[in-house]
């Protein structure tokens, strides 16, 4: 155990004196139930330990990863940055035959934003748009069947058919005070100063030329600032006069779009159950229930339809980021 505690030590030296996201992956031989194991061993502990100091996640799933005749565990770790964790998808463990008791690991890591689940953002949902393209993707794919995939193609089309408050130049989200005239008196200073600066360089432009237009770009951006603070100023007074009418508007929506992402991993189903028993521990007295067979009558086309008109629209959004009208376009498509 000195050999490994001198090892984490010598690991943890070096990831630290290393700079931006990082992934681990190592045959630790160390075993905890947060990995998949039935117990926790003196190596696992420790490993967890320096996990927690380093701010790195595990991905594993507590699928083996090491098999040799009867012996099953979860010894080959996988640990990311927790600012790399919304970017790695796929992690599994491969089932071909590999030359040694370790299986392959496999996991891709992509540049997927972590706005992606968080789509409440829109501002606009064109109806007409989303059924047509919803019933496209239905044509294309009659095969698909299953709820996951369905979600995941209404997602699809949400995105496609909001009209979302982005900067075309740039991509990026517009503060909820930025209006259209802001965007040409921004256009505007940028092109005077752009102007400035070329002129400050060529000796065909004498200096009062010069002066000119750099006087011309600080009135501009004078111009700029005092309306942005004004704008500021308006918007900020007509957010908190509308909490009331609306708790679920803009306001929500700015906050939610500064908030992080809840960690994606998951709990395997045997972990789950020790702690639901570590939690509700069963007394002396202990009944173990019966299930009773239950005769579960399909629903109709008309109760989903009669389910779907009761939703309120402009209501909040749920943990899939859908609004109630894209569950009800989505019925009608």
């Amino acid at each position: 155990m000195e050999w490994f505690d001198q090892y984490l030590t010598d690991l943890q030296q070096g990831v630290a004196s290393r700079h931006g996201e990082l992934v681990l992956l190592d045959d630790f031989n160390a075993k905890s139930p947060d990995r998949g194991a039935m117990v926790e061993d003196a190596k696992g502990g420790a490993l967890s330990q320096l996990a927690g100091a380093l701010e790195m996640v595990s991905l594993n799933t507590g699928e083996p990863t090491f098999v040799r005749r009867e012996q099953q565990s979860c010894i080959d770790v996988t640990f990311v940055s927790e600012g790399l964790v919304n970017h790695v998808t796929d992690w599994q463990v491969l089932e071909n035959e590999p030359c040694s008791p370790h299986k392959h690991i496999c996991f891709e890591i992509g540049s997927t934003s972590v706005r992606k689940t968080q789509l409440l953002s829109c501002v606009k949902l064109e109806k007409q748009k989303f059924i047509e393209s919803f019933g496209n993707i239905l044509v294309r794919h009659p095969e698909v069947n299953s709820g996951k995939k369905i979600s995941k193609f209404i997602k699809k089309v949400f995105r496609a058919a909001c009209d979302e408050n982005r900067n075309e130049a740039t991509g990026s989200w517009n503060p909820y005070w930025w209006t259209e005239q802001i965007e040409q008196m921004r256009k505007k200073c940028i092109k005077a100063r752009r102007r400035a600066l070329r002129a400050q360089g060529n000796p065909n432009i004498v200096d009062t030329d010069t002066e000119a237009l750099w006087q011309k770009y600080k009135d501009a951006r004078k111009s700029l600032h005092k309306e942005i603070s004004s704008r500021k100023k308006a918007s900020w007074t007509e957010l908190y006069t509308k909490l009331d009418e609306n708790i679920w508007g803009d306001g929500y929506k700015i906050v939610m779009r500064q908030l992080k992402p809840g960690n994606p991993f998951e709990l395997t189903a045997k972990r789950k159950l020790e702690i639901a028993e570590h939690l509700f521990p069963r007394g002396l007295g202990y009944i173990s229930a019966k299930i009773m067979p239950v005769a579960f009558t399909p629903f109709s086309q008309e109760e989903l339809r009669m389910a779907t008109c009761r939703l309120k629209n402009a209501a909040a959004p749920g943990p899939d980021g859908l609004r109630a009208e894209a569950v009800k376009y989505t019925f009608e498509a």
